[in-house]
């Protein structure tokens, strides 16, 4: 419910940053270049509209979508890793890319039918290919000249990293803003009048200047946070539920066996608590799947439990409780991470008893803890706060501030900036969950502290890649997406 609060929250925001956007663009057509008057007449423009147009603007949002962060980027709209999301739909959704392009293209139609004056499309595609050329030309410039430095000796190495970082992102901004208001002004009809309020001030001068003063800052402090880790330390690598390369089924015990001799820096499982307040291994919340009845781990106790059996891609095994999974990692001197699954059906104190069967095992062997679930994040650290905790995002909307030592993000919609602002704050971050080779170098270049992976063996492959070939030049090509991997 938290996270649906808080993406209702983001989108509401974009609304008004575009109904800002082209009312600011409408002012400047007029000849008014009041901060106050823009302001105030973007407050009367969406008491005006009110919640109407919102169904277009998703239209619009899911159709430019694909574009947003090379064209029409905003720190808001950053936070909308599109490139992510349609990597991650060709890898791992392959058969939705034809419906979803369907729809894509239906979505385009009504987008395009309900914008005037189509004989500005010429001049839109004109003013977007010179626009992205300059910045081609930028950006290549800078690679240039951070190529140059390295070859000149590595000891200002991170500082010109850091520099470029702000230059490339200053003339972005710059030639794609101006991008951004040219092609507003062409879609907007001409209008000979902006309702206004009466705001004044004698202080806009000084308003601005410090507004682009703090503007400046703000990218310099970004990229400063973007500066790669000159150690190459690496992500610790987590297998998905204790498998990699379908060596078992899921949460088994046969398949921690087989995982823990590859050595992974963690085992990721899931515990359920049952009808009698004990644990089971298990991460669906119905049984239906892996096991083919249609009970949930709450109606049956732990011995009824442990008597079934579960299947997945031709293999069998037997479901087990937390107590025989957990004796098994500490034998096997495997490290853990819990995912703690919650229901309505849980019993009150089902963290109290958590806490007390396993609060001793997990500190003593520097176990971690996760969950979707923040309630269990913020009664964690009230009654075991030694215990590391990781929140769990499905997508990325949220700024990392919180009670929690970690977050677990959804690779798809992950940013370099989440994962920037995560440790200025001391947070580590953990993707999950990735296999490819080219998401996992992006990921790295992000600084990810962890790589969640249904296939161990690929992703230390990949790290492995990563270090050898990373480079400054390298990193700044990763960072404007130029795929040189």
């Amino acid at each position: 419910m938290l996270l649906l609060l808080e993406l209702g929250i983001f989108l509401a925001c974009l609304y008004g940053q575009c109904i800002y956007l082209i009312v600011g663009v409408a002012a400047i057509k007029m000849g008014i270049t009041s901060l106050w008057v823009v302001l105030g007449s973007t407050w009367i423009k969406l008491k005006q509209l009110g919640w109407t147009p919102v169904p277009f603007f998703m239209v619009g949002l899911a159709v430019l979508g694909p574009g947003i962060t090379v064209v029409y980027h905003t720190p808001l709209l950053g936070k909308l890793n599109w490139s992510m999301l349609l990597h991650y739909l060709m890898v791992e959704k392959s058969s939705m890319v034809l419906i979803l392009g369907i729809l894509y293209l239906f979505l385009l139609y009504i987008l395009l039918s309900k914008v005037s004056r189509r004989s500005d499309w010429r001049q839109i595609i004109k003013l977007n290919l010179v626009g992205i050329f300059g910045v081609g030309i930028c950006d290549a410039g800078i690679l240039g000249l951070q190529f140059f430095i390295d070859h000149q000796g590595g000891q200002w190495s991170g500082v010109s990293i850091w520099l470029n970082l702000t230059l490339i992102q200053f003339s972005n901004q710059l030639i794609l803003g101006t991008m951004m208001v040219l092609n507003i002004s062409q879609l907007l009809p001409v209008s000979k009048s902006l309702q206004t309020t009466s705001i004044q001030s004698r202080y806009q001068g000084l308003v601005v200047a410090v507004l682009l003063i703090l503007a400046g800052g703000a990218i310099g402090w970004e990229s400063w946070l973007n500066v790669p880790d000159s150690g190459q330390r690496g992500a610790e690598i987590i297998s998905h539920r204790g498998v990699s390369q379908q060596n078992g089924v899921q949460n088994s015990l046969p398949a921690l066996i087989r995982t823990s001799q590859i050595k992974p820096d963690y085992v990721e499982t899931d515990l359920h608590e049952t009808r009698d307040g004990q644990f089971v291994v298990l991460h669906d919340e119905n049984l239906q799947g892996l096991a083919g009845i249609k009970r949930a781990p709450y109606q049956l106790t732990l011995k009824q439990l442990e008597k079934l059996h579960v299947r997945e891609k031709g293999q069998t095994a037997s479901l087990i409780s937390a107590d025989q999974y957990l004796t098994m990692a500490q034998k096997k001197k495997q490290r853990l991470l819990l995912e703690i699954k919650t229901t309505p059906h849980d019993s009150r104190k089902m963290l109290t008893h958590f806490c007390q069967h396993y609060q001793a095992l997990i500190l003593r062997n520097n176990w971690m803890v996760h969950s979707l679930d923040y309630r269990v994040i913020k009664d964690l650290k009230s009654e075991a706060p030694q215990i590391k905790v990781a929140y769990l995002l499905p997508y990325n909307v949220i700024y990392p501030i919180g009670l929690t030592d970690a977050y677990g993000v959804q690779y798809a919609t992950l940013t370099r900036e989440f994962v920037a602002w995560a440790h200025w704050q001391d947070k580590q971050v953990y993707a999950w969950t990735v296999s490819d080779p080219a998401s996992v170098k992006k990921l790295l270049a992000f600084g990810v502290d962890g790589l969640v992976t249904d296939d161990v063996q690929r992703v230390r492959q990949a790290q492995k890649d990563y270090r050898r070939q990373n480079s400054s030049v390298r990193y700044l090509a990763n960072y404007l997406g130029w795929p040189i991997w």
